[in-house]
């Protein structure tokens, strides 16, 4: 079986876990795709001899829509913050000569991601503000001592054709290579896999595990008669 292969069982198998439960109980901050209930932080600066800066925090309605001075309705649902600082200040060229948009997230609505794997607290968690790699695992509880840091793998996008992204939380951790402390979308999945030593050892207790009782009562009755024995 292919690593790819045991990534996907392993991510299938907790979701299908998760989503049971639940029935019954960056790249950078630009990568997200906005959508309704998420909250923006909009701020406008016209440049030269213009009006004051406006700043605005703004929730996306339920029809995909935020409302700005001289602009009014604008729809934002759907896109990502870098495009729609590209739409406003497009739109607002036709007002000013020249301006500066900024588009922040400050809360995402219904985001979620998963940590599986060895870490001390497995689960989804939800995304209310641009997360790094480092940052979930950590707020998952950490990596156990028998983790693989340099193979952690984020699944992402459809379960059926999905992105793998590979992160090397060791030399995030240890080296300070920020290079793959990617930020986690809606819907990613970060696996942290055992290291070698721990797959072993979970190989033979799946061998071992139908057998435990009675290993465990052949010790014991070979134990007694070492000490009648004696």
């Amino acid at each position: 079986m292919s690593k790819k292969s045991f990534i996907l069982i392993l991510v299938f198998g907790f979701l299908t876990t998760a989503l049971l439960a639940q029935k019954t109980g960056h790249r950078a901050e630009d990568a997200f795709v906005l959508r309704s209930g998420d909250a923006v932080s909009v701020v406008i600066v016209p440049k030269g001899n213009m009006p004051d800066r406006v700043k605005r925090t703004v929730t996306i309605r339920p029809d995909g829509k935020i409302n700005l001075p001289l602009l009014g309705d604008v729809k934002i649902a759907g896109f990502t913050p870098a495009e729609v600082d590209s739409i406003l200040t497009k739109k607002l060229e036709a007002f000013l000569t020249t301006v500066d948009v900024t588009i922040n997230v400050t809360s995402f609505a219904g985001h979620r991601y998963y940590v599986v794997g060895e870490v001390r607290n497995p689960g989804y968690y939800q995304l209310g503000k641009p997360i790094t790699v480092l940052d979930a695992v950590q707020l998952a509880g950490g990596a156990t001592r028998y983790a693989s840091l340099n193979h952690v793998k984020i699944v992402r996008g459809d379960l059926n054709h999905p992105t793998i992204l590979k992160v090397k939380l060791k030399n995030i951790q240890f080296k300070g290579n920020l290079r793959t402390n990617l930020l986690l979308q809606n819907g990613d999945v970060v696996v942290i896999p055992p290291n070698s030593f721990a797959r072993v050892g979970y190989f033979f207790r799946k061998i071992l595990f139908p057998f435990r009782d009675v290993i465990a009562l052949a010790l014991s009755v070979l134990g007694t008669l070492y000490f009648i024995g004696r």
